[in-house]
Order: structure tokens, then sequence, then C-alpha cells
């Protein structure tokens, strides 16, 4: 069955898996800014700020991304 828990897609799983991965690295790549920035210490408090709100930012994306791309593509 071709379809996800948002009803049946018309995205291959190759497509699927291409998403997930890309959003696993910028979810990485977000988490090691905010931990290297926040490692740095007192000097680098805004760049841990700007890194952390990135962060968050991303996070917050991620759920409507994944439906997004997981839904129905209408073909016209």
């Amino acid at each position: 069955m071709n379809g996800t828990t948002f009803g049946p897609t018309t995205r291959s799983g190759f497509d699927r898996l291409a998403f997930a991965l890309v959003a696993f690295v910028a979810l990485f790549v977000a988490g090691w800014l905010v931990a290297a920035a926040l490692a740095a210490g007192v000097g680098s408090l805004l760049a841990g700020v700007l890194s952390l709100a990135v962060g968050v930012a991303v996070l917050s994306a991620m759920p409507f991304a994944f439906v997004r791309a997981m839904s129905v593509v209408p073909v016209e």
C-alpha cells in the first residue's frame, strides 16, 4: 500500500527517503551549531542565541514540512 498516516501519497519511496535524509542532516547541523556556540562560552553568547533561534525555527517547521512531503500532490 502506497500511503502514509496522513493518507495516500503520489510520492515515491525514494523521494520520501531523500527528504528524510535532508531533514536529518539539517537538524544535525542545527544541533551541532547550537552546541558549539553554547560551548564556546559567554563571548559567543550572541552566536549561541542566534543558533538556538535557527534550531528552534527548523524544529518548528519540520512537522509541517513532513506533512507536506507525505501529502498527495495533485496532477493537473
